[in-house]
């Protein structure tokens, strides 16, 4: 009695999982828009009709292969998210968009053709994909967020020549990515774009793009040559950070902020003295690394004149850098500037210095002089914050201008003591002469 109750309850479950299944070679049919409808077949689903594709997800379906038939103009979104049998999608001119998470998750897609025509693809459309390669039409214009997010196969990508915008995480993860090709055209990258693409080798951005976002290229642990729009801006936080092979920049003068590089940096270029004092930096980018002026190693650095402020970080770590003069007109060394210069011995300051950051000097260990340009009452009026003793206790003498400037001091005040005396005498004089006439026996 009990192997017949097993029996009928085995049976009642296979009967349970066959109805779930389509049969094979059983046809499945039905509406998927207004004008269009779908036909499953022995692992095919075929899409006729026109207009939009709406409504519908096979997830539930084993389809190996999708043929959209021309009419058809849009795919809904969720399409066919998780369809993960997928491996050939056949897409006819008239499409127009494909939907957020389209063809996301579908592991066993390698390769689609996307059509001419279009012009629109949705947010995560193809995020964990098995794309192989792709190439987008020249029709569109963005690539939202995450739209092949962790795309690992993904070797070869081709962007459209007309991009302008590449948003969030659009090929974070993209594991295989070996090359990229940015347009022209392209004015606008989002954090995390290409995050972990860990084959990625060389770059090179184009004029339009001007900032480089937070973790844009971080992990890029094979990235060795990056070469930045000759109008970069700003570069953000952990932009490269990771990029272990970066070991070479040229920084444009227009870079106005640096909050994230690789600590490999070992040769950092520039060609004007006088913006890289001003750009805003969040830690010591030269750190183990040669800074070339014009393709000069610097080492003994002269700041040109117009710079009135040098930022924190500027010079920190440059341990190349032997000797600093400041010009006249400056008013400002930032905080951790000359931060662990540890071969600078010798620094001038002009008679115009009125704040010396926290640390600016710290950590030099060979510092020993100081030539003053101003004079003992100026130098009474310089902040010096803490973190500087060694700037403090090294030899501290007045340069030309200082001494000069010193003694027209002392011959001003020499003159002035001179002639209140003279004045004082003469005074003292016509005093006693007055009462002689008016008090003769006095």
């Amino acid at each position: 009695m009990r192997t017949l109750k097993y029996s009928l309850c085995m049976i009642c479950l296979a009967v349970l999982c066959l109805c779930t299944l389509p049969i094979q070679g059983y046809a499945m049919e039905g509406s998927c828009g207004a004008d269009a409808t779908w036909r499953y077949e022995d692992g095919t689903l075929t899409i006729s009709g026109s207009g939009s594709i709406t409504g519908v997800a096979w997830s539930n379906l084993p389809i190996t292969t999708v043929v959209i038939e021309p009419g058809i103009t849009s795919i809904a979104g969720h399409a066919f998210r998780n369809c993960e049998l997928i491996n050939s999608v056949t897409l006819p001119d008239s499409v127009t968009h494909i939907g957020e998470y389209a063809f996301a998750y579908c592991s066993n897609l390698a390769y689609i053709d996307l059509p001419d025509n279009l012009q629109t693809i949705g947010v995560w459309a193809f995020a964990d994909s098995g794309l192989v390669s792709i190439t987008i039409p020249d029709g569109v214009t963005e690539i939202g967020q995450s739209t092949f997010d962790g795309c690992e196969q993904l070797a070869t990508a081709k962007l459209s020549a007309n991009l302008t915008f590449i948003g969030e995480f659009a090929f974070n993860g993209c594991t295989s990515l070996q090359a990229i090709h940015f347009p022209d055209s392209l004015t606008t990258m989002e954090r995390h774009a290409f995050a972990y693409c860990e084959s990625l080798t060389s770059i090179t951005l184009p004029e339009g793009l001007i900032v480089i976002p937070d973790n844009a290229f971080l992990g890029c642990t094979k990235l060795s040559t990056v070469i930045l729009s000759p109008k970069t801006t700003s570069i953000g936080w952990s932009a490269f950070s990771g990029c272990d092979k970066l070991t070479s920049i040229t920084i444009p003068p227009t870079v106005e902020s640096i909050y994230g590089f690789t600590d490999t940096l070992q040769e950092i270029y520039i060609s004007d003295l006088a913006s890289w004092c001003a750009v805003e930096l969040d830690n010591a980018i030269l750190t183990n690394a040669k800074l070339f002026l014009n393709g000069e190693l610097v080492t003994d650095l002269v700041i040109p004149n117009g710079v009135t402020v040098i930022t924190r970080h500027a010079f920190a770590g440059c341990k190349y850098i032997r000797s600093v003069t400041l010009p006249e007109g400056l008013t400002t060394v930032g905080a951790y500037a000359f931060d662990n210069c540890m071969k600078l011995t010798s620094v001038t300051l002009p008679s115009t210095i009125e704040i010396i950051g926290v640390n600016a000097f710290s950590s030099c260990y060979d510092f020993d002089t100081v030539v003053y340009n101003g004079t003992i009452l100026t130098l009474t009026h310089v902040q010096v914050y803490e973190g500087n003793y060694r700037l403090l206790n090294a030899t501290w003498t007045y340069g030309l201008v200082g001494t000069l400037n010193t003694m027209l001091l002392y011959y001003t005040i020499n003159v002035a003591v001179n002639m209140i005396i003279h004045l004082a005498v003469v005074i003292a004089c016509v005093v006693v002469l007055i009462r002689q006439k008016r008090y003769p026996f006095l």
